[in-house]
């Protein structure tokens, strides 16, 4: 096959779709405003059934909104096979139809507020905190403490023992460390606080 007669074997097929679309859209109209007319709609207003159900059947596809597209459809294919019907049915059947196609407009109005109402965001999934590592929380409890010279060796000793409390694997040389201080030191304040 030639590229030019791709091309014009693709305009053929788009052609087509748009033929079969309107013409469907066509007939689905005039069943829909035959239902409209049968049930007892005065024919101006039994205009507006059709539009405002072949407007929400293609704007739920336009949207991509298969709930909406399903509704759409349903409230469609029963309003063909109704006005097919209607005619033919005793007087308290015909009522019971017309009272469902006058549920039909408020049915889309709902859907198609739905439809363009923001269906709302599910809330992000917070981002999973890792508890804090050793050296974090001794930093955290180091920083407590007044400016090395500034100290008490009471406030050194309170410190040191909530890190003993918190990290008691901790060495008292890394201790030592994290407070600028020598091991005896930490011994000694150790022992006096007891």
């Amino acid at each position: 096959m030639t590229a030019s007669t791709a091309a014009a074997s693709t305009r053929s097929l788009s052609v087509l779709r748009w033929v079969s679309l309107i013409a469907a859209a066509a007939l689905g109209l005039w069943g829909e405003y035959t239902l409209a007319v049968a049930v007892g709609w005065h024919p101006v207003a039994a205009v507006a059934y059709p539009i405002a159900l072949d407007a929400y059947l293609w704007a739920a596809l336009a949207a991509g909104r298969r709930r909406d597209l399903g509704w759409a459809l349903g409230l469609a294919i029963v309003s063909q096979q109704a006005a097919h019907v209607a005619p033919m049915l005793p007087h308290g059947a015909q009522i019971a139809v017309a009272a469902l196609v006058a549920a039909v407009p408020p049915i889309i109005v709902w859907r198609v507020h739905v439809m363009f109402t923001p269906e709302p965001q599910p809330e992000p999934e917070p981002e999973p905190v890792a508890p804090p590592t050793p050296a974090e929380i001794l930093r955290a409890l180091v920083a407590e403490l007044p400016p090395k010279g500034k100290r008490t060796a009471e406030q050194t000793a309170a410190v040191l023992t909530r890190i003993r409390a918190e990290l008691p694997s901790l060495s008292e040389t890394r201790i030592a460390d994290a407070l600028g201080v020598s091991d005896s030191y930490v011994r000694r304040i150790a022992r006096a606080a007891l």
